[in-house]
């Protein structure tokens, strides 16, 4: 089964809070509270496996995996595992936003808290943030020991088999396709660029200084006044085909031949190596796409829609040859169903606005044109193995990385002190725990 962390999260309103109806369990130092349980397990309502359990026995079954992920972060301070806070800002920041536009607005969202939780919003970003460490350093601990699990096929077929009868029904429910045409430029205009870069190599050839070229003809934003240095950076940072040609130099050397990125063109000089980083100086040629290969890629999605709406059975074929996403491709262009409910913007408007077996105008949807076809609506339909493949692939993974989990949680229990002080039952009635002495 899967760490119950995505759900509590879904539940940060209530996660951590003081509960009024007492503690549930201690763990080492960590405490679970009633409130966090029976929160949980009204967030799994349409959970294949825990979801079809009576409500104090989900209690019971939740309570011993909340302990378990307890025993993990006791875990993680033995082995020192540290999570940044510095690096959750943003994730907390969204999870704040998203919050306060469910509410109505900040205002609201404050005058909830105050009313009914006796908080601040200071206070709501510190426990949220509390519950996005814990779920990273738990991360982290399963990594760790467990590593990342692959499943098989059998594996797939097997969970399947095992809870197909107490999978939830899926509701309002939209199977999508796509095309997906990156933006490019002409062959034309990448050949122009990397002569550019030619000729500039053969300037530092003689003797011209890389700093004074990279200051006049880089078109990276501020080369004037970097003259091209780009600081330290370490392994796996940057375009990998950058990073390759500069760890190819010593120190004061440049490539004698340009170096395509997905930028463009570069010319690099490195300029230091030390203590696992590198510090590189380069000239870089842009190759991005303009508005006019913007116009260009559209024309060819407007063609293909075209073909589409003659031939309805096109689809598919069109997406094997013309898409670049490989991925959906291989499948005549299938992404799968998807909960309209939980489509954000604009992908949600975007699929009301497709009638069912139609193809929709392209939509410029970051660096590619994408054609979407609603191939199917469906107000409820049930998991099956053809179509929710990769859904049922990741219930599948859960357990196999929990039954791998579970060879180390055995002896971490026995070196834990776990007090448990209330049952499912318990719980699930609301009834307060006893005051410990």
């Amino acid at each position: 089964m899967k760490s119950l962390a995505p759900v509590l999260a879904l539940a940060a309103l209530a996660y951590s809070l003081p509960p009024k109806d007492g503690v549930a369990a201690q763990v080492g130092d960590q405490t679970i509270f009633a409130s966090e349980v029976r929160e949980a397990a009204n967030g799994l309502e349409g959970n294949p496996v825990l979801g079809s359990l009576p409500y104090p026995e989900r209690c019971q079954r939740i309570l011993s995996q909340m302990i378990d992920d307890k025993i993990l972060l006791v875990r993680a301070k033995l082995d020192t595992v540290v999570v940044n806070d510095a690096d959750l800002t943003s994730e907390v920041e969204a999870r704040m936003q998203e919050m306060q536009k469910s509410f109505g607005g900040e205002e609201a969202f404050r005058q909830y808290l105050l009313m009914h939780l006796g908080l601040q919003p200071s206070d709501m970003r510190l426990r949220i943030l509390r519950q996005i460490r814990d779920d990273r350093t738990r991360t982290r601990v399963r990594e760790k020991y467990v590593g990342r699990v692959q499943v098989t096929r059998e594996d797939v077929q097997s969970f399947y088999a095992q809870y197909k009868d107490s999978l939830p029904s899926m509701a309002d429910q939209v199977k999508v396709s796509q095309i997906q045409l990156k933006l490019e430029v002409l062959p034309s205009r990448d050949s122009v660029a990397r002569a550019e870069a030619v000729a500039l190599v053969e300037r530092l050839k003689k003797g011209e200084a890389f700093a004074d070229l990279a200051a006049k003809w880089s078109q990276e934003p501020n080369a004037d006044s970097t003259k091209g240095d780009i600081g330290y950076f370490k392994r796996g940072d940057l375009d990998p085909a950058y990073e390759k040609a500069a760890l190819a130099l010593d120190a004061g050397q440049y490539t004698m031949v340009p170096v395509r990125s997905r930028f463009g063109w570069h010319v690099i000089q490195l300029v230091q190596k030390k203590d696992g980083e590198f510090r590189t100086r380069h000239i870089l040629r842009l190759v991005r796409p303009d508005s006019l290969d913007a116009a260009r890629i559209k024309g060819q999605a407007d063609s293909l829609r075209l073909v589409c709406q003659n031939d309805t059975s096109a689809f598919p074929r069109l997406a094997r040859q013309f898409s670049s996403d490989h991925a959906s491709a291989a499948f005549g262009g299938v992404l799968g169903w998807f909960a309209m409910d939980k489509l954000k913007e604009p992908f949600k408007s975007m699929m009301e606005a497709i009638p069912e077996g139609q193809v929709g105008e392209p939509k410029l949807l970051g660096d590619a044109w994408t054609l979407f076809r609603v191939d199917k609506r469906a107000k409820n339909r049930q998991m099956n193995l053809d179509e929710d493949w990769m859904l049922l692939q990741n219930y599948a993974q859960g357990i196999v990385s929990q039954k791998k989990l579970e060879i180390f949680l055995q002896r971490w229990r026995a070196e834990t002190n776990v007090e448990r002080r209330m049952d499912g039952k318990a719980i699930a009635a609301g009834v307060p725990a006893p005051v410990a002495p």
